[in-house]
């Protein structure tokens, strides 16, 4: 059968620091006195009395747990074989310094301190880290217990692999930066695509008091001139018209300040509509007087627009 291959971590991308997150344990012990000889007693680490170290590296064998069993020496001296599920020649790792097995020195003295400190006070430590194992990197959960055999002391290190759940929850973070990026720079448009509304509402409401001030300069201007006057668009609305052009023509007067109805001049001015497109000026009959002609002429304004004089 195939061997499934783990997951590795890529360190550039992963929280790299040993954490040693659980270091208030009292020393402890795991009992295995009623499995054993008699002989076998506990004392604050395992005394296995004149239990074989090859029976217990069988032991070890069974667990279902990659497991490393390091000496005084702070080099690994067994590996289980269960660490076959974390890379592939269980043996190379034998004889090798445990700290070496975690990437960058800042790291891997934290783990010769840890292994150290376990030896010392046999308590129990629990740390999360990335371990290098023939060049692949896995994330664990490291567990480390003193155990002793015979006179000799170990420490006894079993890794929880944590490779899929750290990548997925890397994956997770990443993804979450992303978003959170994303919405960060939508409000920032959002920001300034507000700013440059509010800007713009400020400036037409600028544009319409100085075109209702240039309303009422113009009504007075207009209001000032002895003949009907009106202004005409380029599409023939009239715009604004004085009051002669009111009383002349017969119209009512608007409802809203400096506007008139929505005429155009051929609706007001009878007769215009048979002048010639491109003439200026026209004659047309006077509506309260029909026997008589009124003269009106168009003259184009500065604006673009038109000013219309009957007279």
């Amino acid at each position: 059968m195939e061997q499934k291959q783990p997951a590795v971590v890529n360190e550039t991308t992963a929280e790299t620091s040993l954490s040693n997150y659980s270091s208030e344990f009292a020393a402890q012990t795991i009992d295995f006195s009623a499995w054993f000889d008699t002989n076998v007693t506990s004392s604050g680490s395992f005394d296995l009395g004149i239990m074989a170290a090859a029976s217990f590296c069988k032991l070890l064998d069974v667990l279902a747990i990659p497991t490393l069993l390091v000496d005084w020496t702070y080099s690994v001296v067994f590996a289980n074989k269960s660490c076959a599920r974390i890379m592939n020649d269980i043996k190379s790792i034998e004889g090798v310094p445990f700290h070496s097995l975690v990437p960058r020195s800042a790291n891997a003295e934290k783990a010769q301190t840890l292994i150290r400190k376990v030896f010392r006070s046999r308590r129990p430590q629990v740390a999360e880290g990335i371990l290098e194992l023939e060049a692949r990197k896995i994330w664990g959960r490291l567990y480390f217990c003193s155990v002793r055999i015979g006179s000799e002391r170990y420490v006894l290190v079993m890794i929880e692999d944590l490779t899929n759940e750290k990548t997925k929850l890397l994956v997770t973070r990443r993804e979450l930066q992303r978003v959170s990026q994303l919405l960060t720079d939508l409000e920032k448009k959002a920001t300034k695509t507000e700013e440059r509304l509010r800007k713009e509402e400020r400036e037409y409401s600028r544009i319409n008091k100085e075109f209702d001030l240039e309303g009422e300069r113009l009504a007075i201007v207009m209001q000032m001139l002895p003949d009907a006057c009106a202004i005409v668009t380029g599409e023939a609305h009239i715009l604004h018209m004085n009051t002669q052009f009111r009383e002349t023509f017969a119209l009512q007067r608007a409802t809203e300040k400096h506007s008139v109805p929505s005429k155009k001049i051929v609706e007001v001015l009878r007769g215009w509509d048979s002048c010639s497109e491109n003439t200026k000026s026209c004659e047309i009959p006077d509506p309260l007087r029909p026997e008589k002609l009124l003269s009106c002429t168009l003259r184009r304004i500065d604006t673009g627009d038109f000013l219309l004089i009957c007279k």
